[in-house]
């Protein structure tokens, strides 16, 4: 016959007893501690929306000095949200404070590589700072990693202008173009670029058709008359030269 286990005995089960007792415990302190981890959390994020609320008011009374400071605050408290950081940049970009706009630029994209929105920023200081291969690169990276933003190619053909390269300038305006056939400044900005590579009838008809869009920029005009004139139509090109003169008057201050 098999022998039987011994009864526990009253120390052995006060000694259970204690063992779940302090297994209930560890359990209950590691409660505790999530509860506070998360009720701190919390409070942090309440705290940095508050902060994003106040730049916001701030930028709407017109205050933008401190709409910036309470973004950076909101940036300190919490330093690896990129969206923070990308506004942040907005602001700068705003204030024109060119060091401090690449650096948080370049604090988003070393925690989120693939932001397309931070390359193009970056892109548009570095361009602004001198550095145009640098603000290629950014340009080009944003293109590719949002290839349907007519905003990023607009500014990457802005960069090719200012390198010499008109024809790429004009390949990506047509690209922008046909992302967005109602926005009257990108044809606007088609229409230079056109000049640029020699095509005058097409660089008029883009002009034309920005002008009928809505768009109200003087130098449409004077860069129509400056076609015209090369095409030799001095017609158009003294009407445009007239419409242009118009609307500069028309923008002077009432003296």
């Amino acid at each position: 016959m098999g022998c039987k286990s011994p009864e526990p005995t009253r120390r052995d089960r006060a000694a259970s007893a204690l063992g779940l007792e302090g297994e209930r415990k560890e359990a209950l302190d590691r409660f505790q501690k999530l509860y506070q981890e998360e009720e701190a959390a919390q409070t942090l994020r309440i705290r940095v929306r508050d902060l994003r609320k106040r730049a916001d008011d701030r930028m709407a009374a017109g205050d933008l000095a401190g709409a910036v400071t309470a973004m950076e605050q909101s940036s300190e408290l919490s330093p690896d949200d990129v969206d923070i950081l990308i506004d942040l940049s907005r602001l700068y970009g705003r204030t024109g404070d060119l060091q401090r706009n690449e650096q948080v630029c370049r604090r988003a994209l070393a925690r989120e590589p693939m932001r397309a929105e931070a390359h193009f920023r970056l892109g548009r200081v570095l361009s602004e700072r001198g550095d145009l291969p640098g603000a290629q690169s950014s340009l080009e990276q944003a293109t590719r990693l949002e290839p349907l933003s007519p905003t990023y190619r607009a500014a990457l053909a802005q960069l090719y202008m200012r390198v010499r390269r008109p024809e790429d300038a004009v390949r990506e305006l047509r690209f922008a173009r046909r992302l967005a056939p109602s926005d009257p400044t990108t044809g606007f900005n088609l229409g230079l670029g056109l000049a640029q590579t020699g095509n005058m009838p097409e660089a008029a008809a883009e002009l034309e058709t920005a002008l009928e869009q809505g768009l109200r920029e003087p130098a449409a005009h004077q860069a129509l008359s400056q076609i015209y004139r090369a095409m030799g139509d001095m017609e158009r090109s003294a009407r445009e030269q007239l419409l242009y003169e118009a609307q500069i008057r028309s923008q002077e201050p009432n003296k």
